[in-house]
């Protein structure tokens, strides 16, 4: 039985001082977040790999799949945008 685990989504002030929001995003098995990116307009971008069928999705590429893709080990991977 996979471990269940989400990615945190945390959002700071512009100096860093202080967390503005924070959330989560995942299914209902395993999903890691292995990266992030801030653009100039302040749109956050998370990267990562899941293992949850049910993993939430809006907006998916043309051809995508949440059931493995016969990969070896059923993961995915995910980009999420989250907007300021």
């Amino acid at each position: 039985m996979p471990c269940a685990s989400s990615v945190p989504r945390l959002r700071g002030n512009a100096a860093g001082s202080a967390l503005v929001y924070s959330s989560v995003i995942g299914g209902s098995a395993s999903d890691q977040g292995h990266g992030i990116a801030v653009d100039s307009l302040g749109n956050a971008y998370l990267t990562g790999f899941t293992q949850s069928a049910d993993f939430p999705q809006r907006n998916q590429i043309s051809g995508a799949c949440l059931e493995g893709c016969g990969s070896s080990f059923n993961q995915d991977t995910f980009v999420v945008k989250v907007a300021p």
